[in-house]
């Protein structure tokens, strides 16, 4: 994602201006104070006025984005997925190679199976390979 804004955060009573960041599993602020928040570690994610509020497991940061605060609710709610990122489109034939990271293994099994014509899979560093058409 990669979006980036100045903006005033509050964070459990603590207020500082900075810069906000939108990456594709987290937020991060840098100001007076730096704050890191994985997606995964939302619990609930609001908008009012310009302002995203985001209750994670370590507490509530507020961001004053004004207009952006919409689009960077959108972005988090609806992460785009690998084969998104990479461009990934319907009919498409993928071969992958080396992927460690088995999230990634059992996307093209689950969810994105109607998209791809046929996958695939190598495992160069292990004993077994996949294929599926």
């Amino acid at each position: 994602m990669g979006l980036e804004a100045n903006c005033v955060a509050w964070l459990d009573g603590q207020v500082s201006e900075g810069k906000a960041q939108l990456e594709s599993e987290q937020v991060i602020f840098r100001g007076e104070f730096k704050i890191t928040v994985q997606f995964h570690s939302i619990q609930h994610l609001s908008v009012a006025s310009g302002k995203i509020s985001i209750l994670f497991d370590k507490g509530t940061l507020v961001l004053d984005l004004g207009a952006l605060a919409s689009k960077w609710e959108h972005k988090i709610r609806n992460p785009k997925s690998l084969l998104d990122k990479l461009g990934v489109k319907l009919g498409m034939k993928v071969g992958v190679q080396g992927v460690r990271d088995t999230g990634f293994l059992k996307e093209p099994r689950s969810t994105c199976q109607n998209r791809i014509h046929s996958i695939t899979l190598m495992i160069t560093h292990g004993s077994c390979g996949t294929s599926q058409k």
